[in-house]
C-alpha cells in the first residue's frame, strides 16, 4: 500500500498475514483499513503498530481458531519536506536503503537495523532497539520486501551450498539494478529496479 497522510507525509506498507482464501483476504482488508486510520490520526508508524497489535491480540484471544490474527508488517512514513523516513517493522525483513550518491561510484546500500515480533502474538508489542529513522536525499531509494524474496529456493537446491536466494543475492541484484538505473541519462524508472530483482529471483528458482 502507498497513501498520502497529512503534513506532507506518505506511508509505504508491505504486509503478510497467516491463513489463505477469502477469510484471510477479508481479515487483511480490515487490517489495512485500521492501519490507515491510525496513521491518518497520527503519522507515527510505531504507535500505529502498537494500537494495531492490541486489536489483533484481542481478536485472536476471542477467536476459536486464532487464524488470520498474526500479521507481519513493514511500515515506512516519509516526510517529503525533510526527507526523513520513520520505520516500524513487525516480523518482516529489515528495509533496505540505496544511497544514490556515495564516495564510491557504486550505490551504497544500508540495511535498517529495526524489527520486532509479528503483530497479534503478545498483548504488548514493541520494536527491538535500532535506528528507526533515516534521511533520504534526492535519488535515494527505499526497498521494502517480504521473506518470499530472500527465502526463495533454487530449483536444483541439492547442488548448491546456499540453496535460498538470501540477503547477499538480494543486495547484489539491487546494487546491479540500481547502478544501471541511476547511471542512465535520464535515470531509468524505479519500476525497472523491481523488475530486475524479480527477474534475478526467478532465474535463481
Amino acid at each position: 500500500d502507498v497513501y498520502r497522510l497529512r503534513d506532507n507525509k506518505i506511508a509505504f506498507v508491505v504486509g503478510d498475514a497467516t491463513g489463505k482464501g477469502l477469510e484471510a483476504a477479508t481479515g487483511m482488508a480490515e487490517i489495512k483499513f485500521l492501519l490507515r486510520s491510525y496513521l491518518r490520526e497520527s503519522p507515527q508508524p510505531e504507535p500505529a503498530l502498537v494500537r494495531l497489535n492490541r486489536q489483533l491480540f484481542l481478536r485472536r484471544t476471542l477467536s476459536d481458531s486464532g487464524e488470520n490474527a498474526m500479521v507481519c508488517l513493514s511500515v515506512a512514513v516519509l516526510d517529503t519536506t525533510t526527507g526523513a523516513v520513520q520505520f516500524a517493522v513487525a516480523g518482516m525483513e529489515p528495509p533496505l536503503l540505496i544511497r544514490a550518491h556515495s564516495e564510491t561510484q557504486d550505490p551504497l546500500l544500508e540495511l535498517m537495523g529495526v524489527g520486532g515480533l509479528p503483530l497479534g502474538v503478545l498483548p504488548a508489542w514493541q520494536m527491538d532497539a535500532g535506528d528507526s529513522v533515516a534521511y533520504l536525499a534526492p535519488g535515494d531509494l527505499l526497498l521494502l520486501y517480504t521473506d518470499g524474496v530472500v527465502e526463495a529456493r533454487a530449483k536444483a537446491a541439492g547442488s548448491l551450498t546456499d540453496p535460498v536466494f538470501g540477503a547477499t543475492r538480494l543486495v547484489r541484484a539491487v546494487r546491479d539494478a540500481a547502478t544501471l538505473a541511476l547511471s542512465a541519462t535520464p535515470p531509468l524508472p524505479v519500476a525497472g529496479i523491481c523488475d530486475a530483482v524479480l527477474s534475478a529471483v526467478q532465474q535463481f528458482t
